[in-house]
């Protein structure tokens, strides 16, 4: 059988996770959901398996769909993104359309979320819950010896009468370890790559889902923490050093450093076989301190990633983050000590965000060394608590596709509040002295990144996609 996994086409640079979708124009992320499933599917076959990064090769939905007559494939599989999500379903009914002898496969959050609507709307002959190895792997081979599919645990499609059929949830992964690594060959690695990071980069997940209870996150397949081994990460880190030459990683964890124990053992196989690598990762305040700050500094972290979200005690707690503001200044102290990066995602629009907590927002960036940060209006994404308390204030359908607060006004005084924040962030002299010389050191980056901020200071932005500067 032959298997394409396709990043399907789009006007923009955009990274589809399972957990969110964005656009960069300084930075592009390998698609690693697809080239989990398609290692796995390849691996555990034997299948002949291709993957098509449409966005990494500027293609076109022509182009695609040339490469998949040219392949000859029999099953499609493809991820779908967020704010895109009505171009992605275009994209993908028009591919269906054109070979209708090809089994059409979906996952992602809204996939699992809504997979009958999404099922309809695609024209996809099946949808997958969750995590998609193992199911999209018993698929396949339900395809190969044309047996039934109403076993596959987590898969969802329609039968010969037009009954939906939604079979059970697969239960989640107890242990990632046991899926091969993303196989890197089947993309070009001098595609990636993060801002101000040396190439060859690449990414790298260490765990699936985020115990932790901000209401507002769609988390990487859920809650519940699945951990895969530090031996097991670091064989994978010594297959992207010697194979391919990295020489940086992006460590994708919601949150890297949630369990202390595990963090120092990764960090110690880091330094004493990477002594070169350098590599960046997530955290959250409330899981960074003095100890796992120096052993990540030890095993070569550049840039930590903080969701600071808001200057404000208040809507912090209302996001179910109640380690308190105090605590941020403290956290940016010890990473300065401890010579790395600080580089922060922030957000506006919390419903019952107020003018006088946007002023504590500002005031908290003009009072740190925040070497990067981004902002974006908070979204109301269904699934989470957010949407389920506030839905009576959302405009949210599916097609077209729309998600945001019913309020004109409200809309028009976050954006005013987007700007400022991008300004205060980037146009003050004291951090324009700051980075001057890495700005002139990096002209092109700068260059690029000036293009990106610029619409967003005294415009409203270029992208349908959620736009991340970091």
């Amino acid at each position: 059988m032959r298997v394409a996994m396709v990043n399907l086409p789009h006007p923009v640079r955009v990274i589809r996770r399972f957990m969110c979708s964005y656009n960069s124009p300084i930075f592009l992320f390998p698609p690693q959901e697809l080239m989990y499933a398609a290692t796995a599917v390849r691996d555990w076959g034997p299948r002949e398996v291709t993957l098509i990064d449409s966005i990494a090769r500027d293609l076109t939905k022509e182009d695609v769909l040339a490469e998949l007559k040219s392949f000859n494939a029999d099953v499609v599989v493809t991820i779908l993104g967020f704010e895109i999500l009505e171009q992605d379903i275009k994209v993908l009914r028009w591919l269906r359309q054109q070979l209708p002898n090809t089994k059409f496969v979906a996952f992602g959050y809204y996939p699992t979320e809504f997979p009958e609507q999404i099922l309809d709307a695609a024209g996809v002959d099946f949808v997958i819950l969750g995590e998609p190895e193992y199911c999209c792997h018993e698929l396949l081979n339900a395809l190969e010896q044309n047996t039934s599919f109403e076993g596959i645990m987590g898969l969802c499609f329609r039968k010969e009468d037009g009954t939906f059929v939604a079979n059970p949830e697969r239960p989640r992964l107890k242990s990632v370890d046991e899926l091969p690594h993303p196989d890197y060959s089947m993309v070009n690695i001098h595609d990636y790559s993060e801002f101000l990071m040396p190439k060859p980069f690449a990414t790298l997940q260490t765990a699936r889902g985020c115990p932790y209870g901000c209401n507002f996150c769609t988390r990487s397949y859920g809650r519940q923490l699945t951990l895969r081994s530090p031996e097991n990460i670091i064989d994978e880190i010594r297959t992207l050093v010697d194979k391919f030459g990295v020489r940086s990683l992006r460590f994708m964890d919601d949150t890297f450093n949630a369990v202390p124990a595990r963090t120092f053992k990764i960090c110690e196989g880091i330094q004493k076989n990477f002594p070169t690598l350098v590599w960046s990762a997530l955290s959250r305040i409330d899981t960074m301190d003095e100890e796992r700050a120096v052993a990540m500094r030890k095993a070569g972290c550049k840039r930590v990633y903080l969701g600071v979200e808001s200057g404000s005690d208040r809507i912090l707690k209302l996001y179910g983050k109640d380690y308190g503001v105090e605590r941020i200044p403290v956290v940016f102290d010890l990473l300065r000590r401890n010579g790395i990066e600080i580089a922060c995602f922030f957000m506006v629009g919390h419903p019952e965000e107020t003018p006088d907590d946007f002023e504590q927002t500002s005031k908290l960036i003009r009072n740190l060394e925040i070497d990067f940060a981004t902002v974006g209006q908070t979204v109301p994404y269904p699934g989470t608590e957010l949407f389920d308390r506030y839905r009576d204030q959302v405009d949210f359908s599916l097609f077209p596709y729309q998600n945001e607060w019913k309020s004109p006004g409200r809309r028009k005084q976050l954006q005013t509040w987007e700007k400022r924040f991008l300004r205060e962030m980037y146009f003050r002299p004291k951090y324009i002295a700051r980075h001057a010389m890495r700005l002139v050191k990096n002209p092109s980056t700068t260059w690029q990144a000036g293009r990106a901020l610029l619409p967003f200071v005294f415009g409203s932005g270029l992208s349908t996609a959620r736009n991340e500067l970091i």
